[in-house]
């Protein structure tokens, strides 16, 4: 089990570092900890002091959690060389006062055993920093900061930071991070463009996955995928037509640790023909069961009861999820808990809420390289044969409008459940991953749905934001995938998985700890409406791809991004075609 912390030691963060043990607070007493709160404030003043004028008092030592204290001092701008001007001294008064009022304050709500930020929050409602425009100077961690930041910046990068460093004192009782796992349906890839929240609230203030990959674009395996952190042939759900063994999935790992567990929006395709049926691992259950028309009519299994949704403008099923999450995330504050959020959008028929119906009227049509793609002769047979014909095909621009206005909804959804996790005082110690099952093609290689192997049916994003960890925004190049997920999560949740997953903690990717992959095996195991099976091999800068009657495509990634022409049968390209071969062969033969 690893410990998630955030500790900046010497000016230098160490991202998801156990604080060595010289380095815990070993402020065990209550006596310990007024000690210790008692040197935390001293220190502040006479940093205080500093700024208005020449001072030659030091900071105070701490009977213990010395190196708890460097750090909060650290984060809090660190002890001044010289005196700032007026602007400057009163941002960086209030911050010193700010951290001060919340260690104190927080140190009493953890020694009380609470989860919750309560009284604590109250404490940067104290920043002056924006209205005096003075850029504060704060510490390493908080080196992301942009110029002359709003006092809510401030204090979404200071808080955290001050929380983790609470987390190393050996008196108070770790906290368990509550999860927040949002998945979307059918996501073109480009499309999270569009969603202003989960970029300025997730990708913003977290860690963005530029490579992140489903291992089958298609709806159940993914999803099984996600929940099991296993490939298909692993977990055996290989189409929308079988049923998910659910005795070990993410929910009862987490179930089976105190963990209160939700599932609210789509669950498995399949799904349906056995509700009322409420898996395993599940405490709280509002499943989709009928997905005919899953936005203006259909039917939730409410915990084993089937409840009717439809003809009203607030039925809309994205709506009505949002509230169940919401009422989730309220009522389940003071103990961990994993909410699994799936609404149905952007998948079809595409459905906007009425109030997003032609929100983008007027949107620049899509057209990338590989849009209505004139030459398809390297493409497999089925594709040829079943492709949008080219005079069709702008018209099917308004299926890539409503699939944006579709998303609207959702990416509000998002905006409730974030504030109200802010609301009962959990951000900080909230894992928030927004991700989709899969992509779908808005025209390219006059495709306009999902199963093939190409880049938009197979790209998913995956943006992972938790505070407590780290308060710095970054962006990864390695390749991940869907079934990184569920080790990722019970890697931050401190439990063991219940079986061989095939995916990998991400935490080896930010901790830096173990090799990581350098290719996927990406899979459609069965035919799927008009497409075959395949296999391909992903790396950093090919893709192969093998159909099931033994076509071939070989894409130079790098200098072909759209992969509009195969090497297959390229001979300077056979070297290449035949390494290929080798090793997806050998990613096939590990597998049940």
């Amino acid at each position: 089990m690893r410990r998630i912390l955030l500790a900046t030691v010497c000016g230098v963060v160490f991202l998801g570092l156990t604080i060595p043990s010289p380095a815990r607070a070993q402020c065990v007493t209550a006596a310990d900890q007024r000690s210790f709160k008692t040197a935390l404030a001293r220190t502040l003043q006479c940093a205080k002091r500093k700024l208005r004028r020449e001072s030659s008092c030091v900071a105070t030592a701490a009977p213990c959690g010395q190196q708890a204290l460097d750090t909060l001092l650290e984060v809090s701008g660190g002890m001044p060389n010289s005196p700032a001007d007026r602007f400057g001294r009163r941002c960086q008064k209030s911050i010193y006062r700010s951290i001060r009022k919340f260690v104190q304050r927080r140190l009493g709500e953890r020694g009380d055993g609470m989860r919750r930020q309560d009284r604590s929050l109250d404490a940067f409602r104290s920043l002056r920093c924006e209205a005096s425009q003075a850029t504060p100077a704060l510490g390493v961690a908080c080196a992301d900061l942009p110029t002359n930041p709003t006092d809510a910046q401030i204090a979404a990068c200071i808080r955290p930071n001050a929380e983790a460093v609470l987390g190393a004192i050996d008196g108070l009782a770790p906290l368990a991070p509550n999860i927040v796992l949002v998945i979307t349906d059918d996501q073109h890839p480009m499309a999270v463009q569009f969603m202003p929240t989960v970029l300025s609230e997730i990708a913003n203030r977290g860690i963005s996955f530029d490579n992140a990959f489903t291992t089958t674009p298609v709806c159940a395996p993914s999803r099984a995928g996600i929940l099991t952190g296993q490939h298909p042939n692993r977990h055996g759900v290989i189409s929308n037509q079988e049923l998910l063994d659910d005795s070990s999935t993410l929910a009862t790992w987490l179930q089976a640790a105190s963990y209160r567990t939700a599932l609210i929006g789509k669950y498995l395709n399949l799904y349906g023909t056995i509700s009322p049926t409420v898996p395993s691992g599940w405490t709280d259950w509002r499943a989709i069961v009928d997905e005919t028309d899953a936005f203006s009519d259909y039917t939730l299994n409410e915990n084993g009861t089937e409840v009717a949704y439809g003809g009203l403008p607030f039925d809309y099923s994205t709506d009505v999820l949002r509230d169940h999450a919401v009422n989730f995330v309220r009522s389940n504050s003071n103990q961990p808990f994993f909410l699994h959020f799936s609404p149905f959008a952007p998948h079809l028929p595409s459905e906007p809420a009425v109030r997003h119906h032609d929100s983008f009227d007027g949107i620049a049509p899509w057209r990338p390289p590989n849009w209505g793609e004139a030459d398809i002769s390297d493409k497999p047979g089925w594709l040829k044969f079943f492709s949008i014909p080219l005079a069709v095909l702008p018209s099917r621009d308004i299926v890539r409008q409503r699939q944006i206005e579709t998303l609207q909804a959702a990416d509000e959804a998002i905006a409730a459940i974030l504030a109200e996790v802010e609301a009962q005082g959990l951000t900080d110690n909230t894992v928030v991953v927004f991700t989709a099952d899969h992509g779908t093609h808005w025209g390219e290689h006059r495709w306009f749905t999902k199963h093939t192997p190409y880049e938009e049916s197979i790209r998913i994003p995956m943006i992972l934001r938790y505070p407590l960890m780290s308060t710095r925004v970054s962006q990864r190049s390695e390749i991940v995938a869907n079934l990184d997920l569920a080790p990722t999560l019970a890697d931050l949740a401190g439990v063991t998985p219940g079986h061989v997953v095939d995916g990998q903690s991400l935490l080896d990717i930010l901790e830096g700890t173990g090799p990581w992959r350098e290719d996927l095996l990406i899979q459609q195991l069965t035919s799927q409406i008009v497409s075959t099976p395949w296999d391909a091999l992903r790396t950093e800068d090919t893709k192969y791809v093998r159909q099931q009657n033994g076509f071939e495509e070989l894409y130079d990634l790098s200098a072909d991004p759209f992969e509009l022409e195969s090497l297959s049968d390229d001979p300077p390209s056979a070297p290449h075609l035949a390494a290929a071969q080798i090793r997806l062969d050998e990613l096939l033969a590990g597998l049940p």
